[in-house]
């Protein structure tokens, strides 16, 4: 796969990712006691796509680059 077509993989899981990681932060940490609201569920959630973005992508690389 080209870098471009990486990418896109990568965005595209990391997108689906932000609906479950922005409900799980939202409804779900209040049920085992951490209180959240929709601006800090939002906020937790961004900083969690960056980082698995970043993951994704350095780790597919890195993979492809020792496969090559």
């Amino acid at each position: 796969m080209s870098r471009r077509l990486d990418t896109v993989e990568s965005l595209t899981n990391t997108a689906v990712g932000i609906t479950l990681a922005y409900a799980v932060n939202l409804w779900v940490l209040p049920m085992i006691g951490v209180a959240t609201t929709p601006s800090s569920a939002l906020g937790i959630t961004a900083i969690f796509v960056v980082v698995s973005t970043a993951r994704s992508y350095v780790l597919r690389r890195l993979f492809r680059r020792i496969g090559a």
